[in-house]
């Protein structure tokens, strides 16, 4: 089996912007929701840039 998908997200920059999140939300249920929105977005970043 073949990945379907092999992405080329930069995990110290996923780390920099779960720094971020933590650093300016200190409520914990918002945390969350920004963490699960987290990794969508830089799938479609990457998405984005293979496109161009």
């Amino acid at each position: 089996m073949k990945p379907v998908y092999e992405t080329n997200i930069d995990i110290t920059e996923m780390k920099k912007r779960v720094e971020e999140i933590d650093n300016s939300t200190p409520n914990p249920f918002l945390r969350i929701i920004r963490y699960v929105t987290l990794i969508p977005r830089a799938l479609c970043e990457d998405i984005n840039d293979r496109a161009k």
